[in-house]
């Protein structure tokens, strides 16, 4: 009789060749070499409940191969998911559960959203940290779990990969296994026309403990191998597991042509039957697989019981579940913004009002995990009286290194792990780096916060490489992401507090301009808002940021021109249509574009510029106040010609 796990491994084979099959499309090949990992995965090493596949001392599983997605989803559906027969029959189709990569919040028992390669590789290190740091606080009882990342060639290319492994490797993230399944099959041939590169050796320099598998079928050597990552305490672990693309596959097993195409109905019938399947029949789990794989979780389900009543008696597990639920003590945090604000200078910068304000958050919020990309002191996120995390002192306070994009992939697997409320920072011109991983946080709706300072021309002396004035509308582009750009402490502090509420990525957009206070009374929101008003209006000014005051300013030239003017502040963007009167005109230093419809864009930034002080690159971009109210009084005359001449005017 063929053992339980040749036969369950037959079946995942069979489930991913369906499953491609009746799609007509897919990625067979690597989700077929990896079906013996999985087994391994999870029949015997994994701690999960598919019962509660949220629960939050489970085991995190992270397929960085996103596009292997078909095996996940077998196992998935094998180890009693709430995922059947019917849904991967749905593979890769609109509405369906089993997408094309994997999608948390989707799929039941998905802990992360992969596909673009190298970032799950970069979500899980920060799963791992998430842990570290949760189980020095709350305890081994409350927080003792592990995090497995699948990747292969592609994942290992990406520049994304040298700086999550370094930091893993620096931070000794023993508790984190990586799984590199070295296949040597890209789309454009063999892994080797583009790389040469020992990476067993590349790990080991950055600090990892490495173990070499002689191939990927053999599920005592996998297991063996897994065991030996768990005992290893001090470093994180990858195994190094040679595979072949495709197999078992009479005539694809090494084929480049597996690696994004189905096998077709001949070859998928001749695998089938290879592997004691009935070749004809479509999507088969018999009864014993099928028992097999249900009582994968039994032993798990019981301590996950065992764990919720412990949460449920112990202050420890009380606390904990209360950063789980990211309850924030609200009227004691506004209470203390109210009084900060109230013993703040005149006169700040919307980035040194939030080194206060995060000061007073830090003390108020327990969970908020704070790094930066080497640039605490120029961003004001800096997290004074405790150390940076290390192995040794687990604490929330991060130090990223000039890594931005290995920061926000970090950042998103903090927020997928929960128990903690990540926040960044660099410059926003630096944005650029981190955009595919911000990307992704935003495709899943992660909550996480970045703090991104010397906004316009900040950097004015550092040249046009510093200068982020294209950034603030690449930034407005990414569907699901927060953009707060506040004018004053004021707005800051509402800034923050909205930060802090929602449950998708936010930026905080800061300028290092010391700025007046707009208005009097304390913490004002994120709603666009009318900070001045003439009695009379005949036109109306949108701003953000510190381009408010600019605003003020050319408000104050048009009404010595005898147009009365509005200046509406709108830190987050949004419908001003019932603040407004007369024409409007948004002034916002950039490359931006309107975007409240009835807002005609005046202070476009339309080249990169040169060095030099920010009057002078204002100036020289035509961004001064008396500038910007000539222009405006222009196109105000312009308009009033045509209402009076008519069309012929």
């Amino acid at each position: 009789m063929i053992d339980i796990d040749t036969r369950t491994i037959a079946t995942a084979r069979g489930l991913i060749l369906d499953m491609v099959e009746e799609r007509g499309q897919g990625h067979p090949g690597t989700a077929l070499s990896l079906a013996p990992l999985f087994q391994v995965l999870f029949a015997r090493t994994l701690t999960f409940d598919p019962v509660d596949p949220t629960w939050f001392d489970r085991d995190r599983l992270v397929l960085s191969s996103g596009h292997a997605a078909a095996v996940l989803y077998a196992y998935l559906a094998l180890a009693g998911h709430d995922l059947d027969v019917a849904d991967l029959t749905r593979y890769r189709r609109y509405g369906s559960r089993t997408p094309g990569h994997p999608e948390v919040g989707r799929t039941p028992g998905v802990d992360a959203t992969t596909g673009a390669l190298g970032q799950g590789l970069g979500n899980a290190v920060g799963m791992a940290l998430a842990e570290s740091i949760l189980r020095a606080e709350f305890g081994e009882e409350l927080c003792d779990h592990r995090t497995y990342v699948i990747v292969g060639d592609g994942d290992v290319q990406e520049g994304i990969s040298h700086e999550v492994l370094a930091l893993a490797g620096h931070w000794g993230l023993d508790r984190l296994t990586c799984v590199y399944n070295s296949n040597d099959i890209t789309l454009e041939g063999a892994a080797s026309i583009a790389m040469s590169e020992n990476v067993g050796a590349r790990f080991a320099a950055y600090g990892w403990h490495v173990i070499t598998l002689a191939s990927g079928e053999s599920t005592d050597e996998i297991a063996a191998a897994l065991a030996a990552a768990a005992l290893e305490v001090e470093r994180p672990t990858v195994l190094i597991m040679p595979t072949l693309i495709a197999t078992p596959s009479p005539g694809a097993t090494g084929s480049r042509a597996a690696h994004g195409a189905p096998l077709g109905a001949d070859e998928t019938a001749r695998t089938k039957a290879a592997m004691g399947l009935d070749p004809h029949e479509r999507f088969q789990v018999d009864e014993r697989v099928a028992e097999s794989g249900r009582g994968w979780s039994a032993e798990h389900r019981v301590r996950r019981s065992r764990w919720s009543r412990l949460v449920e008696a112990s202050d420890e597990g009380r606390r904990l579940s209360s950063s789980l639920r990211r309850e924030i003590d609200l009227p004691t945090l506004t209470r203390r913004f109210a009084a900060l604000l109230a013993e703040m200078p005149g006169e700040i910068s919307p980035r040194d009002a939030s080194q206060a304000i995060l000061d007073v958050v830090l003390d108020v919020v327990p969970f908020l995990v704070v790094g930066s990309a080497d640039i605490s002191t120029g961003t004001g996120t800096v997290v004074r009286n405790l150390p940076h995390y290390t192995r040794a002192t687990p604490t929330r306070h991060l130090a990223f290194g000039v890594r931005e994009h290995g920061m926000a992939a970090i950042m998103t697997g903090l927020g997928y792990h929960g128990g903690v409320i990540p926040v960044g920072s660099t410059y926003l011109v630096f944005s650029d780096y981190l955009r595919p991983a911000l990307r992704m946080a935003c495709l899943a709706g992660v909550p996480m916060l970045l703090v991104l300072t010397h906004d316009g021309f900040d950097g004015a002396e550092d040249g046009p490489t510093h200068h982020g004035v294209e950034h603030l509308a690449a930034l407005r582009t990414l569907p699901g992401l927060e953009v707060l750009r506040p004018a004053d402490a004021a707005e800051t502090a509402g800034a923050w507090s909205r930060a802090l509420l929602t449950t998708r990525p936010t930026c905080l957009v800061l300028s290092r301009e010391p700025v007046t206070r707009l208005t009097a009374h304390g913490i004002r929101g994120t709603n666009p808002t009318v900070v001045q008003t003439d009695d009379v209006v005949d036109l109306t000014l949108v701003a953000s940021g510190v381009d408010v005051h600019v605003a003020v300013d050319v408000a104050a030239l048009l009404r010595r021109a005898g147009r009365g003017c509005r200046v509406i502040s709108a830190p987050g963007g949004g419908a001003i249509s019932d603040l407004s009167e007369g024409p409007v005109f948004l002034l916002e230093t950039g490359t931006t574009s309107a975007w409240d419809a009835e807002a005609a864009p005046i202070m476009p930034v339309t080249s990169l510029t040169e060095s030099g002080s920010a009057t002078q690159l204002r100036a020289a971009a035509g961004l001064d106040p008396v500038a910007l109210a000539a222009k405006i009084l222009g196109r105000l005359e312009d308009r009033e010609i045509l209402v009076d001449g008519g069309a012929h005017a």
